[in-house]
């Protein structure tokens, strides 16, 4: 999902089949897809429109990872910033 995407959650869509569906137009504000809504009503009356949010999540990366790098994330116990250094704490040490 584009970042203008993320910008405009709620969609004006047409539901092609029981599974897919075609997005017509992306809002900011629920109020503007429901007038953009009741005007497609208006000049297709016989074709079924629906608002709904498009909450699409990031894409993760779900590739399992080799035993080896299990467990090691960012922050590991030896950090400096988990100690509370570099937090705006002072050494005692000079």
């Amino acid at each position: 999902m584009s970042y203008k995407d993320k910008l405009n959650p709620w969609c004006i869509i047409r539901p092609v089949s029981n599974v897919q569906m075609r997005i017509v137009g992306r809002f900011r504000r629920r109020v503007d897809a429901e007038r953009h809504l009741r005007i497609l009503k208006q000049l297709i009356p016989n074709v079924p429109f629906e608002i709904m949010f498009d909450v699409t999540p990031e894409e993760e990366d779900l590739t399992p990872q080799p035993p080896s790098l299990q467990g090691k994330g960012e922050h590991e116990s030896n950090s400096p910033l988990l100690a509370g250094e570099g937090l705006g704490e002072r050494s005692t040490q000079e």
